[in-house]
């Protein structure tokens, strides 16, 4: 019951399910062409979804509840099968690799993640073999959490989780188990589902300042519903209702008093 979708996703364990080719064009332009994603009972939650990321991009994807944002990451994450369309890096439809080759590229970071019953050390190397000391202390400084992992007596050696007698707070959880156990991994693609939801708006903006620095060696995709978190996207990416709204830059859409990015901005 310690397992969250983000273990689950990353495990070591996880089971080549499908077949197809080694995904190895990640470093090309992400594109989604006309992508349909609908509820058993046939209501779209995704519905015609179509625009471009070009690699080391940073692109913030906002909406009000329920307009499909979660959705279309867990499509790109491959949690989730699209109905139609297609997601594609290049012209490499994402459907057509292998799920292992594909995940050895993407990092995904959900907004809940609990950590495993161990070692902080273990923790951000859980899924990464090739994870050393340097690795993983590297990672918990772009995830702004080395500071205090070094205050603890027995730094990342000391044991967390539920039968663990050390108290994290919910933004320390995150950037262990979620953020940092991403970074370790040095993936190509970043996908933050309010990822950084749980942390106070400081350390929010050290983390969107570290990102910003690392993004010309990955693509970032970040979901989320802070328009402050969204300044230094490259492209912002605005869903309503399962559709493309709106598509600018933070100071392009802002410009637009009408548009529902500067609702957005109105009502947070």
């Amino acid at each position: 019951d310690l397992f969250t979708v983000q273990e689950i996703v990353e495990s070591p364990e996880t089971e080549d399910l499908d077949r197809g080719d080694t995904f190895d064009t990640v470093e090309d332009a992400l594109v989604f062409t006309d992508v349909q994603q609908s509820y058993e009972d046939g209501s779209k939650v995704l519905n015609g979804v179509s625009f471009r990321v070009e690699y080391g991009t940073m692109c913030a994807i906002m909406g009000q509840s329920g307009a499909g944002k979660s959705t279309l990451l867990h499509c790109l994450s491959r949690f989730t099968n699209i109905s139609s369309g297609g997601i594609y890096f290049g012209k490499t439809e994402i459907g057509g690799t292998t799920l292992r080759s594909y995940r050895e590229n993407v990092a995904v970071v959900f907004q809940e993640t609990m950590v495993l019953n161990g070692t902080i050390f273990d923790n951000i190397a859980f899924g990464t073999a090739d994870a050393t000391q340097e690795k993983v202390e590297a990672a918990a400084r772009n995830a702004d959490i080395h500071d205090f992992i070094m205050t603890l007596p027995a730094g990342y050696d000391t044991v967390i989780g539920k039968e663990s007698s050390v108290s994290l707070s919910g933004g320390q959880m995150q950037r262990i188990a979620g953020l940092a156990r991403a970074l370790v991994r040095s993936p190509k693609v970043l996908l933050l589902d309010e990822a950084t939801s749980a942390l106070d708006a400081i350390s929010e903006r050290s983390i969107f300042d570290t990102l910003e620095k690392m993004k010309g060696h990955m693509t970032i995709i970040s979901v989320t519903h802070r328009p402050a978190t969204t300044i230094n996207a490259d492209q912002i990416v605005i869903l309503d209702d399962g559709k493309v709204k709106e598509i600018g830059t933070y100071e392009e859409l802002k410009a637009n008093q009408e548009g529902l990015f500067s609702q957005l901005i109105s009502s947070s």
